[in-house]
């Protein structure tokens, strides 16, 4: 029986305890640019790009400087994420909640609505894990960065394994020592 399992962007290791985020980051990025960053790009002739990319590219940087490995116990909570709304959540005591027993579509319409207009193209997905690190507690797990329009190979493609993503959490907070 092996003793490590990937379940979307994460790697449990069942022997230890422990686990590992592929893809995390210190801070999330859609790599789209603003009004207010265009006009400071206006404002100083371009600088400001400049700083920009040299931040985006020290941000790579950072992703060196998170932890390799985790213990169970670390993981305090998660949270999927769809433009600006949480679609699910969880954490050590909680349950996994997906928003509606519809499924995931379900789940999804049903976090989106409300008082806002369900758009048909995501911006970005992530999950945001906490954990018990004081130096970096909040990975960013990106599954969409651009926009992708829903229903496409390629939004079904992020979101499975957002989900899946999410269930190897799940079964990390239910066997946190």
């Amino acid at each position: 029986m092996f003793n490590t399992l990937r379940k979307g962007k994460i790697i449990i290791n069942k022997r230890d305890h422990t686990f590992q985020v592929i893809d995390a980051q210190s801070k999330i990025t859609n790599g789209s640019h603003g009004l207010g960053s265009n006009l400071a790009a206006i404002t100083t002739f371009g600088m400001s790009r400049i700083a920009e990319k040299s931040f985006s590219h020290a941000g790579r940087g950072l992703r060196n400087l998170l932890r390799d490995e985790y213990d169970f116990s670390d993981l305090l909570s998660f949270e999927l994420i769809e433009d600006d709304s949480t679609i699910s959540s969880g954490g050590v005591g909680r349950s996994l909640v997906f928003g509606a027993v519809a499924g995931a579509p379900g789940a999804i319409v049903g976090a989106i609505t409300g008082k806002k207009k369900t758009r048909g193209i995501v911006e970005i997905m992530y999950v945001a894990i906490t954990v018990n690190d004081m130096d970096n507690p909040t990975l960013y797990v990106p599954f969409i960065t651009h926009k992708t329009k829903k229903g496409s190979a390629q939004y079904m493609e992020a979101l499975n394994s957002a989900k899946s993503t999410m269930s190897a959490l799940n079964l990390i907070a239910n066997n946190a020592e």
